[in-house]
């Protein structure tokens, strides 16, 4: 297992040997504890990549937005493609798997931007020795009426997002960087500053329009706000257990009577 490896390419070859790095790290129950730790929370989307916040004594202390820089376009270019040649070309063969090429660069794309985000998350969290980095516990996203290529782009869109979490998990483990993953439910519905329902709106010309997926964020108490921005403050909310996210109570069972 600890023998060098040779790693032969088209264009060259590589030995690898194997290092050796001990982490050492505090444990989340004794993290929160410490008055004074740092969290560093990431919402994962689908345009904007990646929104960071950083969190201590209950104030966010810097913000960073890693956007796709026109990558969910170029990628659904490509998709629907891929969708047009399958329609042209009928049922594959089983065993075979048409569009090689065209697969093999939407995936390089989805590496790149994977490992371009990670890189700029461990990049906060290097600047705040011993803190926490947290994510919103992924789920199964429930796909709506839509087309073929569409419907692919938003799986691959799912699927970046999971490769963005397993690579910042791996870089920041080699910066003694601790990762939590949180209850993400209703991060993007509630207010990160009264902890009211909110709502998600877009501007269209000159009216705000009620959207599921709005760029911006509103609250009665008036707050207005970068909707992702909202929801990775959430994050932090989350992990401590504050509003919406306070553990319930079990209810007592009823003493029978008699």
């Amino acid at each position: 297992m600890e023998s060098p490896k040779l790693i032969v390419r088209k264009q060259g070859a590589a030995v690898h040997f194997l290092q050796t790095k001990e982490i050492k790290a505090e444990k989340i129950v004794e993290s929160k504890k410490n008055p004074d730790v740092v969290t560093v929370a990431v919402d994962l989307n689908v345009k904007m990549l990646a929104v960071v916040t950083v969190r201590q004594h209950g104030k966010i202390i810097e913000t960073v937005f890693v956007r796709d820089h026109g990558l969910d376009q170029h990628r659904y270019q490509h998709l629907k493609q891929i969708a047009r040649k399958q329609w042209q070309s009928g049922q594959a063969v089983k065993g075979e798997r048409s569009n090689q090429d065209l697969w093999r660069h939407v995936k390089r794309m989805n590496q790149d931007a994977a490992h371009t985000t990670a890189h700029a998350i461990v990049e906060v969290c290097q600047k705040y020795p011993g803190c926490v980095l947290l994510f919103e516990r992924l789920r199964k996203m429930k796909q709506g009426a839509m087309s073929k290529s569409r419907r692919l782009n938003r799986k691959q869109a799912n699927q970046l997002k999971g490769q963005i979490n397993q690579v910042s998990k791996e870089k920041a483990y080699a910066c003694a960087v601790v990762t939590v993953e949180v209850n993400a439910h209703g991060t993007s519905q509630f207010c990160a500053r009264c902890g009211a329902r909110g709502e998600r709106f877009s501007i269209r010309g000159s009216q705000a329009n009620k959207e599921r997926g709005g760029k911006l964020f509103r609250c009665a108490c008036g707050y207005v706000v970068q909707a992702d921005f909202n929801a990775s403050v959430n994050v932090h909310h989350s992990f401590y257990q504050e509003w919406h996210w306070q553990p319930r109570r079990k209810k007592r069972p009823h003493a029978l009577s008699g």
